[in-house]
């Protein structure tokens, strides 16, 4: 994600100043993998072994492509190489390059060897094709990694086969330069072809592990959900996937045109010593030295309308009904940006005072519509300044750009929205001066078991929690299935038809359909602007 910079607001947790210096590791989910029972199937490339645990087998760390090193860099991805014998799949691939970490939530890499996927499977009866599943993480377009999440629990009580991947990231992935643009091959996008590239390999290789390749659900977080709309408006993802699911993964964040993007990329490749603006100078850099003369230009991940990967903004192309018309289930969380206002206050060591609330609205939106904004969330309705500027960036970032979304998406497929309201959702990350409430990311651990990012601390659910998860498991499951989340015994789920609603909402009070989120959002007012 890219915000609009102010002083106090997201500043450090964009450049990530300080975030996961001397965190010890957190839990790993898949320490004692290699203890349980061999498992060897064998795919294109040759044989691989993975290995069975908590009812599913686990095959960790596969190739998808080349290494995009070398004359690699900042080119589509290339084929994966094949290999003799048995290739052991009980570890994760190396992460993709990435400096900022968003407090916990990400681990810093130096590696762009990064192109792999792992695939968690039934253990027995893969005669029998079941619905796939392939996950992208979030991050914002800049961090993140496959690592953290836990497929199994879908494969065994979802009856569905899980593939979760790495893909590149910022400038390493999202960058647009003339010589590299120049060169006559799909450009800009290159964490957007590095998806589509796991996902024919999905189509190509996934009945070895008892998957439908006619049966791919695209599902994601946050920048993995905006990753989604990317491909569902992307000519080359055609076909690659039929249904998709967005966890907070519809936002403001705007893509710009290809000049645009291009004059960022001669910014950096000056900054990073290529004074003569030529792609062989790009390549030639390692990854230290670009992270020693740019570093802050990882922290962005340009979203360029490059005319071939991206034909269109993806709410225009919405609007105009030039996508992929495949069934959508999506949604946000009640307090998303608690989370986002959270790093920002670890990163500063001091909390959002009230005298800064309406100045840093006016650095955001200028004069007039500060002051708007102010009297529309005024303080004395909140318990802080804080969660008075998060409940405007909820509606401003996520809430109203989903609804946005789905009418358009509605309009030609089914849409099944949702708003997670778990104010008591566990978070994996330290404590502030506020509740984390329903926040970003905070619903991951719902759907992959206790998702704590890389450095957070895991959680087990309450009892009422954990029968939230399940419901949430089965709803994604069968939708994953079918097209449509209802089914057994879960509370029934109405399509998505209105300007907000109906939206489910998922608690662990009781899950219920209702008119809409029960929050006024204001959508109209930031449709305006």
């Amino acid at each position: 994600m890219k915000f609009k910079r102010t002083p106090k607001l997201l500043g450090a947790l964009l450049l990530g100043a300080g975030f996961g210096s001397g965190t010890a590791l957190a839990e790993d989910l898949f320490t004692n993998l290699r203890a349980g029972k061999p498992d060897v199937v064998r795919i294109e490339q040759g044989e691989l072994q993975g290995y069975q645990s908590a009812g599913a087998s686990s095959f960790l760390g596969i190739p998808y492509a080349a290494p995009p090193v070398g004359a690699g860099r900042w080119r589509p991805p290339a084929p994966a190489a094949s290999w003799a014998g048995v290739r052991d799949a009980g570890s994760f691939g190396s992460s993709c390059v990435q400096v900022h970490t968003f407090g916990d939530f990400a681990e810093k890499s130096e590696a762009e060897d990064c192109l792999y996927l792992n695939v968690f499977a039934p253990a027995t009866g893969r005669d029998r094709l079941r619905p796939v599943m392939v996950w992208l993480h979030g991050g914002g377009l800049i961090n993140g990694r496959s690592n953290d999440y836990d497929g199994r629990r879908l494969v065994t009580d979802g009856n569905t086969v899980v593939v979760s991947l790495n893909y590149r990231l910022n400038l390493f992935g999202f960058l647009a330069h003339p010589a590299l643009d120049a060169e006559g091959h799909p450009s800009v996008s290159y964490g957007v072809l590095d998806q589509q590239a796991a996902l024919q390999w999905v189509r190509r290789n996934i009945k070895a592990f008892g998957g439908d390749p006619d049966n791919v659900t695209l599902f994601g977080e946050s920048a993995g959900g905006l990753a989604i709309l990317f491909n569902m408006v992307s000519p080359s993802a055609a076909g690659l996937f039929h249904k998709a699911i967005l966890q907070s993964g519809v936002s403001v964040a705007p893509q710009i045109p290809l000049e645009a993007a291009q004059a960022h990329g001669t910014k950096f490749a000056a900054a990073a010593g290529c004074a003569d603006q030529s792609a062989a100078c790009l390549r030639s850099l390692s990854v230290a030295q670009i992270i020693e003369r740019a570093n802050s230009y990882t922290a962005t991940a340009i979203r360029a309308v490059d005319g071939r990967v991206m034909k269109q903004p993806v709410q225009q192309a919405f609007a105009e009904g030039n996508f992929h018309k495949v069934p959508v289930l999506a949604g946000n969380n009640r307090d998303e940006f608690n989370w986002f206002i959270a790093l920002n206050e670890l990163a500063a060591g001091k909390p959002l005072r009230a005298e800064e609330y309406v100045p840093t609205l006016i650095k955001q939106y200028g004069e007039e519509k500060g002051q708007k904004i102010a009297a529309e969330y005024p303080l004395a309705r909140y318990g802080s300044p804080s969660e008075a500027l998060a409940a405007a960036q909820t509606s401003w970032f996520f809430i109203c750009p989903s609804f946005r979304a789905m009418r358009s998406i509605a309009m030609h497929a089914p849409v099944y929205a949702y708003e997670f309201i778990d104010a008591q959702a566990p978070p994996a990350f330290k404590p502030v001066s506020f509740p984390y409430g329903a926040g970003h990311t905070l619903e991951i651990q719902y759907v992959f078991p206790r998702f704590h990012g890389a450095r957070g601390t895991p959680h087990d659910l309450s009892g009422a929690q954990a029968k939230l998860s399940a419901e949430m498991t089965g709803y994604w499951t069968r939708f994953a299935a079918k097209g449509d989340p209802n089914g057994g015994s879960a509370p029934r789920w109405d399509r998505f038809a209105g300007k907000e609603g109906p939206v489910q909402l998922l608690s662990p009070a009781g899950t219920r359909t209702a008119a809409d989120t029960g929050v006024d959002r204001k959508c109209s007012i930031w449709d305006a602007l």
